[in-house]
C-alpha cells in the first residue's frame, strides 16, 4: 500500500479559511485571519511528518483536531496576556516539550542502579566542573567521571561499569 502524502490544498486551506473567519473572534481582535492560517500551515506541516496516513480522511482529521488544539493553545496565551496586560502571548511550546522530555528522563533515570544513577545525573548536570588538565595531560574519562560520582577511581570499574553492563 502505497503511503498517503497530504498537500496543503484546496480542501485543507478552504477548511482553514472556514474556520479561521468562523472562530476569529476567541481572539479578542490580536489575531488576523491571515495570521491563523500561517498558523494552519505550520500546524500542517508539522501533521504531515508525524504519522503515516491511511488516506486523506484519516489525515484530514488528525490535521483538524491539531488545529483546533492550537488555535485553543493561542486563544488563551491571548486572554492570559489580556488580562495581564501583555500584548499578544504566544505559548512556548518548546517549552512543554522540554519539559515533557525531562520528565521521561527522570522516569528513566529512577529504575536506573544508584550508581548508575549517580552517573546520569552528573553528566545532565549542566553545572558539572570541566575534565582536568595540566602540563603533563588530562584525567582520563574514567577518572573524570569517578570524580563526578564521587565514586573512588579504584572502585569506579568494579561499581559502574559492571552495573551499566548489567542493565
Amino acid at each position: 500500500m502505497i503511503p498517503y502524502r497530504p498537500s496543503f490544498n484546496r480542501s485543507v486551506a478552504g477548511w482553514a479559511v472556514n474556520y479561521a473567519e468562523r472562530n476569529l473572534w476567541k481572539f479578542g481582535g490580536l489575531q488576523q485571519v491571515d495570521d491563523l492560517l500561517q498558523e494552519a500551515w505550520l500546524v500542517f506541516e508539522r501533521c504531515r511528518h508525524k504519522v503515516e496516513f491511511k488516506g486523506p480522511k484519516h489525515f484530514m482529521a488528525y490535521f483538524k483536531t491539531a488545529f483546533y488544539r492550537h488555535c485553543v493553545d493561542l486563544a488563551v496565551g491571548t486572554t492570559r496576556a489580556k488580562s495581564v496586560g501583555m500584548g499578544t502571548a504566544m505559548p512556548d511550546l518548546d517549552l512543554l516539550e522540554t519539559i515533557d522530555q525531562e520528565l521521561e528522563v527522570a522516569k528513566i533515570v529512577d529504575r536506573l542502579p544508584t550508581d548508575v544513577q549517580k552517573l546520569v545525573r552528573a553528566l545532565l548536570d549542566e553545572d558539572r566542573p570541566p575534565m582536568l588538565a595540566d602540563g603533563s595531560g588530562r584525567e582520563t574519562t574514567n577518572e573524570y567521571l569517578s570524580r563526578l560520582t564521587g565514586v573512588p577511581y579504584a572502585d569506579f570499574r568494579g561499581k559502574i561499569v559492571v552495573a551499566i553492563q548489567r542493565y
